[in-house]
């Protein structure tokens, strides 16, 4: 939950790994592993909507303002018949369960 932190060396952190996967991304790589969601695309896209609800609820702070490659990325994924059949968190949920673990 460092990413969630208000310390300014854990956002940096984040908005390291965040540009690694912006640059991956894009209108030429839409997916991690291509024009097409591999294994990657799976386990990162979760993980970065979580990441992403957490910050913008928790702290303020959307970061796919700031990375428009990973906005679109995420708006593939949720746009995926699989993300909605599966997906079933709301944002306030996701920041209940977040609440406690920043403490």
């Amino acid at each position: 939950m460092e990413y969630l932190a208000d310390s300014h060396k854990d956002r940096q952190q984040l908005k390291k790994e965040l540009n690694a996967l912006e640059t991956t991304v894009g209108d030429s790589m839409p997916y991690v592993g291509g024009k097409n969601p591999c294994a990657w695309d799976a386990a990162i896209a979760p993980r970065v909507y979580l990441a992403r609800i957490g910050c913008k609820t928790l702290t303020q702070w959307d970061f796919a303002e700031e990375f428009p490659n990973i906005k679109a990325y995420l708006h593939r994924w949720m746009g995926r018949s699989s993300w909605r059949n599966t997906a079933s968190w709301d944002e306030e949920s996701i920041a209940d369960d977040l609440r406690p673990k920043m403490k």
